[in-house]
């Protein structure tokens, strides 16, 4: 039973919530939205009206954001704005070295067409209690091609202006020019052999690498994660075309759990997550308190490796039928707390703000933070950041067993060249 002073804190955090929204968008106009935003090379929204972005492969929207020089893959990117009118919204890429440093190539040397294209497919919502405007576009299209492997930083902004940056994403381009074999195994440190995954790994090419050690270098992520990817340099044993990279305590990650999830397809019917929905001038949802499994054995169960998705069991059109709904979220956990409490996952890029931080209820004892999340079906996790910001643990354990994905990257820096490509790349499942 939902104790009055616990709802009566949610509702007033769903009305601040609302308020901060309305005043953007009654600002729309004003010289504080037209305000030029520090470009940061990562994973980013800088206007919180912006919701729900999503990057992936056309019709493989499990799938790494990377393109290949020899296919003909596709990105589709799509977004909601809840300001909810309709803009002029335009996209550029920049190349990155493997660092996500500015390359300095010049951009007709990896773009053929425009440099700055027009997003055209808009759509308003239908509706929907929350309105918004749901912005759609591929990438590669017929004004721009790449021509050149390596990272690239979308980048989507206002008035053909990129002062005015909604966000950024990352994504790949590779260049087929070397095979990855991986194998994953159990940590060669014995301390962490039941609850570490280790990454050994060999590269093939066809054609000679002068001094690897300096040329080439490895990025491995877990699930698609850019907090926690781990860098490799210094190869196990080099001939003539193999590179073998097995040395100990390297590529040595936490196995973590299966990611907790919650199903929101439905704002008519509720899903075993959910303790309570409600629908009025907005939709809000109750979930069911989560708890520390820290200590428990692991039990294998279904997720999304930390992915989401938009689905709607309610309507056909899930792209602009599906409403907003205030999602509260809870942690049941009495140790002694030192540091900040998050809510993560692929619908926030894991990044760790105020917007994410969860507050403790003194009456339900538990860690709490609201959410405003489409319609859809979530991975999710929390995570703790020790005081001085060094540490991050989680609530749910770390073991070997987890099903996991790793997706590899292999950089190369040509003699002569100031820039990095991606010349391999593999993904390999737990």
């Amino acid at each position: 039973m939902i104790q009055p002073k616990s709802f009566i804190l949610f509702l007033l955090s769903i009305l601040f919530i609302s308020i901060s929204f309305a005043q953007k968008s009654n600002k729309k106009n004003s010289s504080v939205s037209r305000a030029e935003t520090k470009l940061m090379y990562d994973n980013i929204i800088y206007n919180s009206s912006i919701k729900t972005v999503m990057v992936h492969p056309t019709e493989r929207e499990s799938q790494f954001p990377i393109l290949s020089l020899s296919k003909s893959y596709i990105l589709q990117i799509t977004f909601d704005d809840l300001r909810a009118d309709s803009r002029s919204l335009y996209f550029q890429v920049e190349h990155c070295n493997a660092d996500w440093s500015p390359s300095r190539l010049p951009t007709m040397d990896y773009l053929e067409g425009y440099t700055e294209d027009r997003i055209s497919d808009v759509k308003p919502s239908e509706n929907t209690r929350i309105p918004y405007t749901h912005y759609r576009f591929n990438f590669p299209n017929d004004n721009t091609q790449i021509k050149k492997a390596g990272n690239y930083l979308l980048k989507v902004y206002e008035n053909a202006n990129p002062s005015e940056l909604l966000f950024t994403q990352r994504f790949y381009v590779v260049e087929d020019l070397a095979t990855i074999d991986a194998e994953l195994v159990p940590s060669s440190q014995s301390n962490k052999r039941l609850r570490n995954q280790k990454l050994n790994l060999a590269i093939n090419t066809n054609f000679e690498i002068a001094n690897p050690r300096f040329s080439l270098q490895i990025h491995a992520l877990q699930n698609h994660r850019t907090d926690n990817f781990q860098i490799l340099r210094e190869p196990s044993q080099i001939s003539s075309q193999k590179i073998a990279y097995h040395l100990p305590q390297t590529l040595d990650f936490e196995g973590n759990n299966e990611f907790r999830t919650v199903d929101l397809r439905s704002v008519r019917n509720v899903s075993s997550q959910v303790r309570e929905l409600n629908r009025d001038s907005s939709i809000s949802a109750i979930l069911e308190a989560d708890r520390n499994i820290s200590k428990e054995n692991y039990i294998w169960k279904p997720d999304e490796n930390g992915r989401f998705y938009i689905r709607n069991m309610d309507f056909a059109e899930q792209t602009t039928q599906s409403e907003y709904i205030y999602t509260l979220f809870s942690l049941k956990d009495s140790s002694n707390i030192d540091g900040d409490i998050y809510l993560v996952g692929g619908f926030n890029n894991y990044v760790r703000t105020a917007l994410n931080k969860l507050t403790y209820n003194t009456e339900q004892k538990t860690w709490e933070t609201v959410q405003l999340l489409k319609q859809g079906v979530y991975d999710y996790e929390y995570v703790l950041e020790s005081a001085d910001k060094t540490q991050i643990s989680k609530f749910s354990g770390s073991y070997f067993d987890t099903e996991n994905e790793y997706q590899i990257l292999l950089y190369y820096r040509k003699s002569g060249t100031y820039w990095d490509e991606i010349i391999g790349f593999k993904q390999i499942t737990k």
